[in-house]
């Protein structure tokens, strides 16, 4: 139980974004429902969470709050009938209670709750010398320039010092005033009267000084000298170092309820303690645990449990209902006081946010909603009284107050006189609290209007009178603006202010338009969208025209706004250049909505004086070039506006001049603040959504003026306006003619789509059409084709068609082509001089880019033919660089010359004015789709195809047909995406992955990890998988961390510029195609039958195998290209062409059989295009006909298809497919050991991907359309994956042969396991902790197998161990001592190679081989020839690296079932777990590439010590995802959980100081040799490191005949009467001996009694190398300790006789040492004889001294076992130990004791990891550890400052509609 939750837990706290949050959220409630006895446990787990300084976490914990409550049954005791005795005086239960409630008490005498406790500012008390003070100035200074960007100012040399002063960075002592009016915590003030415990009160009170002595410094008098004198409390005192404050700990014997919803023997409430801690933390210093405690008791209110918060078991239904309501009373109490004294505030955007009053006031409104009226008005009146306080913090915290009161209680909110305290709050100097009051009316504008209708109009003028006011930086226009926009969308207030006086009111929001802060531009754009729309519409009317009809005034049209002309062109300036200027795509939107309104409600008269003036202005506009800025003189600005200081209270200086603020340069796409690159990414829609604006506007503005008389010979409006255009569209800047094409286009789709035809056309149409209309069914529709046909005058006609077919140079490039023509002149006069023969007719008069690309080309062979030397080599340069210039002007040229003639195709088309021949209109718009690299432009050409195709429907000849071929042949363009049943671009990447290095070892790389793949064979999707993680993970080097958060773009930066064609190309087809598919609807068969053809006819019928056996070729090819058009445009069909297509599944289904590869493919793409696009029932065909066909073993080709298709399905719906899991996790298993490797590695991946969706599938319903077999398969699936993720659920195995020994339970559990997987046809890593008999467990399975094999009259197949060298023996007697040799009999394959030759002929009488690895490596081909039944790698860490000759010669064994045992599988880095799966099941963890990409990099870069916070929690998701993909396949337990009778193992280090031989040989290496060492040829680093660790251990390890120093250091201690084999030059042996002796090892008879003759404890001495084994048994042993009896056991012990020396040292107690090596005692050996382990050396890989720890430290053992670790001081020794913690944190990460089963995940290990550098989820010990390891010492104030987040945060949580449904949630 508990694992999973662990998981979950991270999951809440490092989760990728609040979805993933959320949904863990709500997995915790679900996790309460199935048990719900562990309520208690969670909510005290939440309780941390709740106080994390992260807001995401807190959010997601208060989250999981209300997912768990959720799941609580309510609580009722029965009430007391009985008769109760008479109280003489009522019971004091210590809750607060309004009438003895003082709020002036509290705020006079509370301390304030301030942002933190303060431990951040603390600073340092050791003095600094000078030097260092100066240095730490000079840090601080260079810090603070940066965090304020003044670093830029001082590069450029402006002083900064008179800026400030180095006083002004020093700390400054506060001077206490001790005559301050001493201020107490809130929790003494509100807990006086409670009469609590007496170790309830000094918590309480210990508490409460703790949080307060952090704040007394702080705290400034805010009542200025005035207040009393009062002399302090107590005498000041140092400050002390405090503690935390105490977790909350449940009782466990706390009442749950059980399954059924009761919660038995309870009397009390039982969420008491919880919801009291809760509150008591409501009053912490840090604001993050008041605002996690007030989140949390938000949803407790919201919850169904506290209907009987307060009530006791023996009370009466009136004493409950009393007490429930005091229980609510007391608790909006408490809020209140946080209201009053809370002053943490974030100053986003210059606007405050409170989140911890907000919160608060949230959770007030939620109490108050459950309060009797009486109550909630005597709470109203506290807040009355606190919103006058003078204090704005005070004031602001009461209107939340209010504002909440508002939502929840409305009736009695107006009747306590909350909307007057909110209206004078309005006027408050304080600009942050009448933002909230505004904030809080605008909800309740309704309510407003109908109660105090009267001040609606006061309000309102106050209002625009604060925005008038307002300083353009400050940000609470945002609530004034929503205010505004909610009162004048009601009926009420608007009529009373209607009409609003525009001219007035609307200047006052232009300076918000152009607000740095995104959210006050929206607020601004949206209030517009209110004003522009008439306030108050009348409904008489009937027939009214648009703005085409001049015949009717404003008077009688209350639809029109009183606009005049000079405000119209104001605002619409204004707007339009927002649409021009604005970066976030979402208040573009908003502009444009305007525009619209602009147009709709202002009369045509006003439009017209408005907009023609300054219709070229805005054309020029459009048409800036993206690089330049915009003149200033072309745009309107707002006036300008004096920046004031934000206003808390009144000021007195208002003498200061204003500061005008400077205005900053504009480009097209956004201001100079945007990077240039995103710029130059808005640049296109910019362009776009300006022309389609102006050409909205010109509907109008070829509209006749109202009130005039136009005559025969005056000139029309229209041609007026066309006049314009033309000038444009004849013009040489492709800019130009662009912008004036687009505009043209919107002006004619914009006429059709609104009917603003020009009223003489309609006229003229009238008289002209009377009698066609009477016979055309479809008049309306052919009456706008012959308007919009006639709109287009003459001219305009006939420039747009000279325009299509002109070929010119436009200006963008006209210098550049001047230039290099008169280049190509002079260059051809030269070679004419040289008499090269150039003189081709071609030549004869250079003016055209083709001619000089022709010249270049054609002169490179004369000119390199040339006999002089000097002027061959000036010519070829000039040529070389000629031909560069003119290669990129010919593609420049190119690019524009698409945009702009696909515009001007687009004007044609959608002005119907079509030239005879249609390919001049056709082929641009074609080469947009197939050329254009801006994805707006290439849209805007789709839908112009899709209008022209509409037009050409009945056409003869119609040329549709060859568009829509061309469009399927563009889409297929790309061979990488879309094969050709020859394969031949995929075989040919196969070769040379493309990523630069096709060398020998790419080729080994590619051939040994993709499988197969030809044109019959294999799986496309692998092959791409391959190819996409080669393009992410480099070849060679570690990979740059941040890789994933990069665009696609940057990832992949040198993708070739023809791959990114056919990428535009296939863009721009998918485009058309879905265009054409949403344009038509319905129609698409009738009107487009070719279309209709290509996605129909591959899915109107299944193909039989025998049909797709006899495809042809070309067959395949053409349905590939069909089943890509299906991909594309299945999504974008309407409902009635779905209707058509209802087989489609099954036939795609039936073509994922086909033995093409390449059709397979795309049969399984579209497959997962269908279930995309949710086709009614896909996936019941998906689970019909694909999952069957998955274990069709006729054919490979079937198998392939289908896995291929699931796969494809899988990666398409993600968590769609969760409710089908189960029914496909199953026969994918069963596909994981496939003899076809492409299925098998296909299956795994998609069983891999499908493990990841697992623990989603808790609370999935059934899926809905399922057969009753198909339920019940899936039930038995369903157990069949439980027993998978939670092994425990197995049921015991019955051993079916006798077993010499008891297993114990979990030994039972692990054979269980083991049995569960072979008859699964699983693999596994038992990783059961050393010493828990993973040998026994084995061998247990494996006899069973074989047992139940020949029973079954099965072939008899062998079994295989690999284990290392001296561990064969140890095998062999473990099989003999455990079980008959009826059932198993092993053979040690051991020798050299003359006797291994004997034993092959003697394996067929055995059937159990153990071999070494070395051995087997050797004779892998005897190995690999036979088939092996089981092959079990022990201690399998050592395949660990999968470019070894062992590792592939493992991977060559041919067995049944495969298993791994260690006890370490990982022990340096996660990749050696992607080599033990790889052994296991290839394919798991994917290419070694993928597992790189996907897993190992992002938990390497999340242990980076710079790692940001993005790759913090990319590395908690790779972990995440890397256990529940290998966890189902990991048993581990560890010792502390399973042998509780095993005793402890204590661990320590015993440090020695080197002796000043070694001190002098260590220093002298590391002083001489390592600086420039390093980088020469003499000493290499890891053979320097391996010296420096010989000198930790003993001077003679390096002290040898060829050292320089040896012979001086010999007779120095020659000298001294000394010599090395002297113990005391070593640090270890002197330390090694007094251990010994510590022990009584080695204790002579003297001092000890003489009667003993066996020690007390008996040792392991473990050393690295031989060498120092021969040190400490010469120098130590013989010497100087001759009582110790040993043993040794290192590699000179054959390894045959390895078991027998153990085996003497454990029986003969008299034997007081054992010496052994690390590498040869290490592994596998089982040595309890001893209890003491001493280490005299170190291994860098922990795992290796981890095991040999646990060679004493295992079954059997009796005693404690005593580990020693001699470490050297401050040497290298101390980093290596290090070192081994670290190693040991990431192995424990992924796989430890709680992560046994599948839902478990150490939580606490992964966290500590990926926090190594994250400040935010660090504690403060971390904090302060960090801070005095870095190598400044200096704990600037200014590096804690927390950077500021993003107010997006704030809006979703304090989102006022999300708050009233979750009221409203409440009431049902």
């Amino acid at each position: 139980m508990t694992s999973r939750l662990d998981r979950l837990f991270v999951l809440l706290e490092a989760g990728a974004g609040p979805a993933t949050r959320r949904a863990a959220a709500r997995q915790l409630g679900e996790v309460q429902k199935a048990h719900p006895e562990e309520l208690h446990r969670l909510l005290a787990r939440l309780m941390t969470h709740l106080r994390s300084t992260a807001w995401e976490t807190r959010i997601a914990a208060a989250q999981a709050v209300e997912a768990i409550l959720t799941n609580v049954p309510e609580w009722h005791p029965a009430p007391f009938t009985g008769k109760k005795e008479e109280k003489v005086e009522p019971e004091d239960n210590g809750r607060l209670r309004c009438e003895t409630f003082d709020i002036d008490r509290v705020l006079q005498h509370g301390a304030h709750l301030m942002g933190s406790e303060g431990k951040e500012y603390d600073l340092d008390e050791e003095p600094l010398n000078v030097a260092d003070s100066k240095e730490r100035l000079a840090k601080q200074r260079q810090q603070l320039n940066a965090r304020l960007g003044l670093d830029v100012a001082a590069n450029l040399g402006v002083d900064l010092n008179s800026m400030y002063t180095n006083e002004d960075l020093c700390p400054v002592k506060p001077v206490i005033n001790k005559t301050e009016l001493n201020r107490r915590p809130v929790q003494e003030i509100v807990i006086t009267a409670k009469p609590l415990s007496s170790r309830e009160m000094n918590l309480a009170k210990r508490k409460a000084r703790l949080a307060f002595s952090k704040q007394k410094s702080r705290d400034c008098s805010e009542d200025g000298p005035s207040a009393p004198p009062t002399p302090p409390v107590e005498p000041d005192r140092k400050k002390i170092k405090l503690e935390q404050p105490d977790e909350f700990i449940f009782e466990s014997t706390a009442p749950v309820p059980d399954c059924s919803g009761s919660w038995g023997e309870c009397t009390r409430w039982p969420l008491e303690a919880w919801a009291g801690a809760l509150q008591a933390q409501l009053f912490s210093a840090a604001w993050e645990s008041r605002h996690g405690a007030a989140s949390a008791l938000r949803e407790l209110l919201r919850a169904k449990i506290v209907s009987s918060a307060g009530h006791d078991a023996n009370m009466t239904a009136q004493e409950m209902e009393q007490a429930h309501q005091e229980w609510l009373e007391d608790m909006a109490l408490r809020l209140l006081c946080v209201l009053a004294l809370d002053r943490f505030g974030d100053f986003v955007s210059d606007q405050v946010v409170a989140p911890v009053r907000e919160t608060c006031a949230q959770t007030l409104g939620v109490a108050l909603a459950q309060l009797s009226e009486e109550r909630v008005k005597s709470v109203a009146q506290l807040l009355a009284s606190l919103s006058t306080h003078p204090q704005w913090e005070a004031r602001h915290g009461a209107l939340l107050g209010f504002k909440y009161l508002l939502a929840a209680r409305q009736e009695v909110a107006c009747e306590s006189g909350a909307l007057e305290h909110l209206i004078n709050g309005l006027g408050d100097v304080a600009e942050d609290v009448s933002a909230v009051a505004a904030g809080a009316l605008a909800p309740a504008a309704r309510a407003l209007a109908a109660r105090r209708g009267a001040a609606v109009r006061a309000v309102v003028a106050r209002l625009w009178r604060l925005l008038a006011d307002q300083d353009e930086l400050a940000s609470p226009a945002n609530s004034y603006m929503a205010l505004l926009a909610a009162l004048m969308a009601l009926p009420e207030p608007a009529s009373l202010l209607h009409p609003i006086d525009l001219a007035d009111v609307l200047p006052r929001l232009w300076p918000y338009l152009d607000h740095s802060t995104s959210s006050v531009r929206k607020a601004t754009l949206q209030t517009l969208r209110t004003l522009t729309r008439p306030l108050v519409t009348s409904h008489s009317k009937n027939g009214t025209d648009t703005n085409g009809n001049n015949d009717v005034t404003n008077l009688e049209v209350e639809e029109y706004l009183n606009w005049t002309p000079e405000l119209l062109q104001e605002a619409m300036r204004h707007i339009y250049q927002r649409v021009l200027f604005e970066h976030v795509h979402e208040i573009q939107e908003i502009a444009v909505q305007v525009w619209e309104n602009f147009l709709k409600y202002a009369s045509l008269g006003v439009i017209l004086l408005a907009a023609c003036p300054v219709l070229a202005t805005w054309l020029c506009l459009a048409m800036q070039p993206a690089r330049l800025p915009v003149d200033p003189m072309l745009l309107l600005h707002p006036p300008p506006k004096e920046r004031r200081t934000r206003s808390v209270s009144q000021s007195s200086e208002g003498s200061l001049p204003p500061e005008l603020r400077p205005s900053q340069k504009w480009f097209v796409g956004g201001s100079e603040s945007q990077p240039s690159a995103a710029r130059d990414r808005n640049v296109t829609r910019a362009r776009c959504l300006a022309a389609d604006i102006l050409g909205h506007l010109s509907c109008y503005l070829v509209q006749p003026a109202p009130g005039i008389e136009y005559k025969a010979e005056d000139e029309s409006p229209i041609d007026c306006y066309v006049k314009v255009m033309v000038v444009y569209l004849r013009s040489g800047s492709a800019l130009q003619r662009l912008v004036a094409s687009l505009v043209v286009s919107a002006w004619a789709r914009h006429t059709r789509g609104h009917d603003v035809f020009p009223p003489a056309l309609r006229h003229s149409n009238g008289d002209a059409d009377e009698n066609d209309k009477e016979k055309q069914g479809d008049s309306t529709n052919s009456e706008d084709e012959s308007l919009i046909s006639r709109l287009a005058p003459p001219v305009l006609t006939n420039t747009l068609h000279t325009a299509l077919n002109q070929a010119l140079y436009y200006d963008e490039v006209a210098l550049n082509c001047n230039r290099i023509l008169q280049e190509a002149r002079d260059l051809h006069a030269m070679m004419k001089h040289y008499k090269l023969p150039v003189d081709g007719e071609e030549l004869s008069n250079i003016l055209r880019l083709e001619q000089v690309a022709y010249l270049t080309t054609v002169s490179q062979p004369l000119v390199a033919a040339m006999k002089s030397k000097r002027v061959a080599q000036t010519l070829e340069e000039r040529r070389k660089n000629l031909q560069t210039a003119v290669n990129l002007c010919t593609i420049e040229q190119g690019s524009l010359n698409v945009s702009v003639q696909a515009a001007i195709a687009g004007a044609c088309s959608n002005l119907h004015i079509l030239p005879e021949k249609l390919n001049p209109v056709v082929r641009p718009l074609m080469d947009s789709i197939k050329k254009e690299p801006s994805e707006e432009l290439q849209q805007n050409s789709a839908d112009t195809l899709a209008a022209l195709l509409a037009q050409l429907v009945n056409r003869d000849p119609c040329p549709n047909n060859k568009v829509l071929v061309n469009l399927k042949a563009f889409l297929r363009c790309d061979p990488e995406y879309t094969p050709r049943i020859s394969l031949e671009s995929t075989e040919e990447a196969n070769g040379d992955s493309g990523s630069g290095d096709s060398g020998h070892e790419g080729k080994g790389e590619q051939v040994s990890q993709a499988p197969a793949l030809d044109k019959y064979s294999g799986i496309l999707t692998l092959w791409e998988q391959q190819r996409s993680a080669e393009r992410t993970a480099p070849r060679r080097g570690r990979p740059p961390a941040a890789a994933a958060a990069l665009a696609i773009d940057q990832l992949l930066p040198h993708e070739d510029e023809a791959r990114k064609l056919l990428r535009i190309q296939r863009r721009g087809a998918t485009l058309a195609l879905t265009s054409l598919a949403t344009y038509f609807g319905d129609e698409l068969p009738e009107k487009l039958p070719k279309l209709w053809e290509f996605i129909s006819e591959p899915l109107e019928r299944v193909m039989t195998d025998t049909e797709l056996e006899q495809l042809e070729c070309s067959a395949g090819e053409e349905l590939i290209s069909r089943l890509q058009v299906v991909e594309a445009v299945c999504g974008a069909l309407a409902g009635g062409a779905r209707a058509r297509l209802a087989g489609a599944a099954r036939a795609a289904a039936g073509l994922a059989r086909a033995r093409h590869t390449a059709l397979r493919h795309m049969a399984a793409r579209a497959l997962a295009a269908l279930c995309r696009a949710r086709y009614p029932g896909v996936m019941r065909t998906v689970v019909r006909e694909l999952v069957p066909a998955l274990s069709d073993v006729r054919s490979d080709s079937v198998r392939c298809g289908a896995a291929e298709a699931l796969a494809r399905v899988v990666d398409a719906l993600q968590l769609q497919i969760v409710p089908y899991i189960v029914l496909l996790v199953v026969p994918l298993l069963g596909r994981m050991s496939d003899h076809c490797e492409a299925v098998r590695i296909m299956s795994t991946r998609c069983f891999a991907s499908l493990i990841q969706l697992m623990p989603l599938d808790g609370p999935a319903a059934d899926p809905p359309d399922l057969e009753p077999e198909l339920r019940a398969r899936r039930n038995s699936d369903k157990q069949f994956l439980d027993q998978l993720f939670n092994p425990k659920s197995i049921k015991d195995y019955k051993i079916p042969v006798p077993v010499s020994a008891e297993l114990r339970s979990y030994q039972q559990a692990g054979v269980n396991w083991l049995r569960f997987l072979y008859e699964y046809k699983l693999h596994g890593v038992l990783c059961d902790d050393m010493g828990l008999g993973k040998t026994l467990q084995s061998v247990v399975v494996v006899a069973g197998s074989h047992a139940e094999r020949a029973r079954a009259r099965a072939p008899q197949l062998p079994s295989l161990v690999v284990c290392p060298p001296t561990l064969t023996g140890h095998w062999v007697f473990e099989v003999n001592k455990f079980i008959p040799s009826k059932f198993l009999k092993p053979l040690q394959y051991v020798g050299i190679p003359y006797e291994r030759e004997r034993l092959r002929h003697h394996v067929k009488h055995y059937n159990f081989i153990v071999a070494s690895y070395d051995i087997v490596r050797k004779d892998i081909d005897f190995f690999s020839s036979i088939k092996w039944n089981y092959c079990i790698l022990d201690e399998g860490h050592v395949i660990k690296n999968g470019k070894t000759k062992v590792f592939k010669a493992i991977k060559q064994i041919v067995a049944n079932h495969r298993l791994i045992l260690s006890g370490t599988p990982i022990q340096n880095n996660v990749l050696e777990l992607w080599s033990l799966f790889d052994f296991l099941m290839p394919g798991l963890l994917g290419t070694e590439r993928q597992f790189t990409a996907r897993y190992s990099r992002p938990i390497l870069a999340a242990r980076d010590a710079k790692a940001t916070p993005h790759q913090l929690q990319a590395g908690a998701l790779a972990c995440e995802a890397l256990h529940r993909q290998v966890l189902p396949f990991l048993l581990r337990r560890v010792k502390e959980d399973v042998l509780k009778e095993l005793p402890p193992k204590i661990t320590q280090d015993y440090y020695c100081d080197l002796s000043p031989l070694q001190r002098r040989l260590y220093e002298d290496l590391s002083k001489e040799h390592m600086p420039h060492g390093i980088a020469s040829n003499h000493t290499h680093v890891f053979q320097a490191l391996h010296y420096l660790q010989n000198v930790c251990n003993h001077p003679k390890l390096v002290l040898t005949a060829e050292h320089p120093a040896a012979r001086a250091i010999a007779a120095q201690l020659q000298q001294q009467n000394s010599s090395l084999h002297d113990i005391n030059h070593s640090a270890k042996l002197p330390a090694l001996k007094q251990l010994l002796l510590d022990c009584g090892i080695g204790t002579t008879a003297s001092d000890a009694e003489p009667e003993v003759v066996v020690s007390q404890h008996r040792a392991l001495v473990f050393c690295q190398l031989k060498k120092m084994l021969d040190i400490v048994e010469h120098d130590l042993l013989k010497r100087h300790l001759p009582a110790v009896t040993y043993l040794r056991l290192d590699g000179s012990v054959p390894p045959h006789k390895r078991h027998e020396l153990v085996t003497r040292f454990n029986n003969d107690v008299s034997i007081d040492l054992l010496l052994l090596t690390t590498a040869v005692g290490g592994l596998g050996l089982n040595l309890t004889g001893a209890d003491t382990v001493i280490f005299v050396e170190h291994d860098w890989n922990p795992m290796k001294d981890l095991q040999a720890m646990d060679r004493a430290h295992r079954i059997g053992q009796k005693k404690v076992v005593n580990v020693y670790r001699l470490i050297t001081r401050d040497t290298l020794e101390e980093k290596i130990m290090g070192l081994q913690k670290f190693k040991l944190l990431t192995a424990n990460t992924v796989i430890s004791s709680e992560n046994a089963a599948m839902e478990t995940m150490g939580t606490d290990q992964l966290l500590d990891l990926f926090n190594l550098s994250s400040s935010n989820a660090q504690t403060p010990q971390q904090q302060q550890q960090q801070q005095q390891a870095g190598p400044s010492g200096s704990k600037s104030v200014l590096e804690t400052l927390p950077d500021l987040w993003d107010d997006k945060q704030y809006e979703e949580e304090y989102d006022m509609t999300n708050f009233i449904k979750g009221l409203n949630k409440m009431s049902a």
